[in-house]
């Protein structure tokens, strides 16, 4: 048998997955060359940084109100009716799939 030609190549590559393997290594390269990839790792680095920040400072003003809600309490007694503390509630299953509270399952 002599060498192998274009045709019994392609027929290889296909045989054995190249043509969805191909693609993907051709575009890991590209995004090698270009620094795709560091672009990629900083936005998602940059992403999660600012996710902390703003859950740290949602904690701090937490916090903060928290306090100032115990000092109102403590130097007001009961002459100050404060509203309750918002409590962020779930939506329920229910009307997460549209259907209302009160309508049965069938």
């Amino acid at each position: 048998m002599g060498a192998l030609t274009a045709q019994d190549w392609a027929v290889l590559i296909a045989a054995f997955g190249g043509g969805a393997l191909i693609p993907q290594i051709s575009k890991a390269i590209y995004k090698k060359i270009t620094g795709a990839v560091g672009a990629e790792r900083r936005g998602i680095e940059y992403e999660r940084q600012r996710a902390d920040d703003e859950a740290s400072k949602r904690r701090r003003v937490e916090e903060h109100a928290s306090t100032l809600r115990r000092i109102i309490i403590e130097n007001c007694g009961p002459m100050l009716t404060l509203p309750d503390w918002p409590i962020e509630q779930t939506i329920p299953r229910r009307q997460l799939a549209g259907k209302e509270e009160n309508e049965e399952d069938s």
